[in-house]
């Protein structure tokens, strides 16, 4: 996601010379961008690939006056952004994109949407249920101890929807199977897999964060060889609301064979890489598309094996 903040309309450039002509022909607009996340692999990336260009330079990262701020969004200090006369300047998160970003937020997201809209969030994600500790959750527990999680005081959580939700499957094989996910993990981290209610809330109350609850898929779309996979698509979103999807994606794939028999096996049912038998890395990751530019949505799709590109779009 890019977002712009600018204080008014005159363009803030600086030039350099190309090619070492004297000649105005022989100038070439210099753009400047500022990393906030030194330690991120993805945003050093990123940087060598600007200052390739030979348009951009980078600056100190607690620089004023720049053109571009990369960084996660809960270490960009977007105060400071737009305050810089004659300066437009773009950030790669929206500001309060957490809450499409974190797993809880998310969830409530949908379901605050679908309520505006008149629809059923099931029908844009599995039946899902936001949980906490429950030590955070007690009467006798202080503000500062609900805080820590960006509870408000006295607020409850949803396990008694999920075990009446629970409750009312079949109990037979995965139509009883829910995924217990943390809202801020990564990489596979604070995932349980399970049928018994109680050994998934005590899972929660274990750990330090809010939960998502969610319905486990009972019959999956399966690859060759009986594994699961995962389709990951890079979307921008831009100041102007306008949604690009980039014509390149990843397919990732779990390495062994999908066992709803067997709920500890990870590598059954999760496509995260970190969590894959090295053996099989090379079956991790499957390019779905050419490189391409960016396209905006609106342009006709002919490639990506026909009709996934196309459902993309509608979405």
């Amino acid at each position: 996601m890019f977002y712009r903040y600018g204080r008014n309309h005159r363009k803030f450039i600086t030039w350099r010379r190309r090619g070492g002509s004297g000649s105005p022909a022989g100038l070439c607009e210099m753009y400047t961008f500022v990393n906030r996340d030194e330690s991120s692999s993805v945003y050093g990336a990123v940087a060598e690939l600007l200052v390739a260009r030979g348009d951009w330079r980078g600056l100190p990262r607690d620089s004023a006056r720049f053109h571009l701020m990369l960084g996660e969004r809960n270490k960009l200090p977007f105060g400071r952004l737009g305050h810089e006369p004659g300066l437009v300047q773009l950030v790669n998160y929206y500001r309060g994109s957490g809450s499409i970003c974190r797993k809880t937020s998310m969830v409530r997201t949908v379901r605050s949407y679908s309520a505006a809209a008149g629809s059923n969030p099931f029908l844009w994600m599995p039946p899902s249920f936001v949980v906490c500790p429950s030590r955070f959750l007690a009467e006798d527990d202080g503000k500062a101890a609900r805080g820590r999680l960006g509870l408000k005081p006295r607020r409850k959580d949803e396990r008694s929807e999920f075990r009446a939700a629970a409750a009312g499957g079949n109990g037979r094989g995965n139509d009883s199977v829910w995924i217990a996910k943390a809202s801020a993990g990564a990489k596979g981290e604070d995932i349980l897999i399970s049928s018994d209610c109680e050994a998934l809330l005590e899972f929660v109350d274990r750990g330090k964060q809010s939960h998502v609850l969610q319905k486990y898929i009972e019959d999956p779309l399966l690859l060759t060889g009986s594994r699961k996979f995962d389709m990951r698509m890079w979307v921008l979103l831009d100041h102007q609301y306008s949604i690009w999807l980039f014509r390149e994606g990843v397919l990732r794939t779990s390495s062994d064979p999908y066992d709803p028999n067997d709920l500890q096996d990870l590598t059954s049912h999760l496509t995260n890489h970190c969590l894959q038998n090295p053996p099989s890395s090379a079956l991790l990751f499957v390019a779905l598309l050419g490189c391409n530019p960016l396209r905006p949505t609106s342009t006709p799709c002919s490639t990506y094996e026909g009709s996934p590109l196309c459902k993309l779009r509608q979405i």
